[in-house]
């Protein structure tokens, strides 16, 4: 299939950033070393079965000073069999408003999909070359909503997601260069999983037992009142 475009721009600039909590030393605009930048995939839970679960990978800047940012992308996986599978990402997050509010150069939807579905890949740049997003200090804006489904009958319990490491992880500023990453925390979905429906012989089954029991009780009844002496 050919590929998009859109497609290869997203390949050829390739910062990405997520995972569930993701801390980064940044640097900023002076060339001194910005404190560690905090972006966290927000912990998410959800039923065996049901789909359009989402979460939200966000940035937050700690300071003490702004954060500029020209580009991202995010690379979240999780183990096969595990029953989860990523349908794709977009730029709604909320409430944290999106990190390029709406000038971004590949949205609504930044994802694409691989793995069967275990990996999401999300990716977005400013649309006006050299220039970006400004993260005042305390702020935190959304880098990515992120949509997942899971199949029936999974157990309940954690699914680890895996942040990709470095260069797959990575940021760039507002000329495109490189911004280091500090630290990569993976995360965690939580299931809670369905209890499993009888099968149809077995419901029968239980239902003639009840019945069988309810007869030989009331006969019991009878046999009793029978034998009782007349007054």
């Amino acid at each position: 299939m050919k590929e998009s475009s859109a497609a290869r721009a997203r390949r050829a600039f390739s910062p990405l950033v997520a995972g569930a909590v993701v801390v980064l030393a940044l640097v900023d605009l002076s060339g001194t070393q910005a404190a560690g930048q905090v972006i966290t995939s927000l912990t998410a839970s959800a039923a065996a079965g049901s789909t359009g679960n989402s979460f939200d990978v966000v940035l937050t800047n700690p300071g003490p000073g702004s954060l500029q940012i020209g580009g991202f992308s995010v690379q979240l996986s999780v183990a096969g069999g595990t029953g989860i599978t990523f349908p794709g990402a977009t730029i709604a997050t909320s409430p944290d408003p999106y990190i390029f509010d709406g000038l971004g150069l590949f949205g609504p939807n930044i994802g694409s999909v691989s793995g069967g579905g275990t990996i999401v890949d999300g990716s977005d740049i400013f649309s006006v070359i050299g220039s970006g997003a400004t993260i005042g200090s305390m702020a935190t804006v959304g880098l990515m909503h992120v949509t997942f489904n899971v199949a029936p009958g999974t157990p309940s319990g954690p699914v680890l997601v895996t942040i990709a490491p470095f260069p797959t992880t990575n940021l760039s500023n507002f000329t495109g260069g490189n911004v280091p990453i500090g630290t990569l925390v993976n995360g965690s979905i939580t299931l809670r999983g369905v209890a499993s429906v009888p099968e149809p012989s077995t419901i029968v089954l239980a239902a003639v037992v009840t019945a069988v029991g309810g007869v030989a009780f009331w006969r019991g009844r009878g046999r009793r009142r029978s034998t009782l002496p007349a007054a």
